[in-house]
């Protein structure tokens, strides 16, 4: 359990370093078409206003741009000077294929090593349990044979609910088994044939 959170810990931080790094190169996008398309061009791609800082929403974001790079009627504009770059619709695409890939492959690994430490942990509780079940039989058993033996205060002291009897309990002074099986007579001699 402790390596699978140390994971999910080593997930967690690559996959923010990568959506500060998308939303980076998403910013750098913006200006460089800003640039070369105008800031009307943008705000119809929809890279205008402030971008998201969430993965998720990154990745949402940069899929609706997807989306209308690849809607009909979508026409990609000349330049404003034709001195400067000319990009092109694919080369705008494989950008952004470039920018979400490297998030997309953290996220993936995120959701995976959450779901490793989720069944760690149920694992784990459920070795616990299976645990307590046997240490409380354990504990049973072993009341059982020292009340045979006329032990009490042994007995006493070994509860199936792994407690010690306290002072203010007036049930922890009898010789009854805390279980509810039914209670051994100490006067009765027990037949070994």
């Amino acid at each position: 359990l402790f390596r699978e959170i140390k994971e999910d810990q080593a997930a967690s931080e690559a996959r923010e370093k990568a959506t500060q790094s998308a939303r980076e190169a998403l910013l750098r996008l913006r200006q460089g078409l800003a640039a070369s398309y105008g800031s009307s061009w943008t705000q119809t791609l929809g890279l205008e206003g402030t971008l998201p800082e969430d993965a998720i929403e990154i990745l949402q974001h940069t899929e609706r741009l997807k989306a209308r790079l690849q809607s009909k009627g979508f026409a990609w504009p000349a330049p404003l000077d034709p001195d400067l770059p000319a990009w092109t619709q694919d080369i705008f695409q494989t950008q952004l294929d470039r920018v979400t890939s490297t998030l997309q492959g953290h996220t993936e690994t995120l959701v995976r090593e959450n779901k490793e430490t989720q069944q760690a942990r149920i694992h784990r509780n459920e070795r616990m349990e299976e645990t307590q079940r046997v240490l409380v039989a354990l504990n049973s058993f072993m009341e059982t044979i020292a009340r045979l033996n006329k032990q009490t205060e042994i007995a006493n002291r070994i509860r199936p609910s792994g407690r010690r009897p306290s002072a203010s309990d007036p049930h922890d002074d009898n010789d009854t088994p805390t279980n509810n099986d039914t209670p051994i007579n100490n006067d009765t001699p027990i037949n070994n044939d």
